[in-house]
């Protein structure tokens, strides 16, 4: 794959960080929106009209980092999960149900 899609799609990941937040947790429209931004990113860097092929190889650039998360576009660390906090549960005191 080429170096130009990998760029455009770290730079619209980070440019647009609501919708790939939302790419990763399945917000209806983001991942549209969020690949219309770096087809235009892409489409104003080279200065035509986008073929079907760069269309896809743009796609399959942007669709990993867009579920994987901004940092490792750009080199930080970065956890896609939060640590699991058990919840409180209500009328038990905050203790785990005992199984039996």
């Amino acid at each position: 794959m080429s170096d130009i899609y990998r760029a455009v799609a770290r730079e619209t990941v980070q440019r647009w960080p609501d919708l790939a937040e939302g790419t990763r947790t399945s917000r209806p429209k983001a991942w549209g929106a969020l690949a219309g931004h770096g087809i235009a990113a892409l489409r104003q860097r080279i200065g035509r009209a986008l073929t079907e092929e760069e269309r896809r190889a743009l796609w399959d650039a942007l669709w990993p980092i867009s579920r994987i998360g901004i940092a490792s576009a750009t080199k930080r660390a970065y956890s896609v999960t939060a640590p699991f906090t058990p919840k409180r549960v209500r009328g038990c005191g905050g203790q785990p149900p005992r199984l039996s």
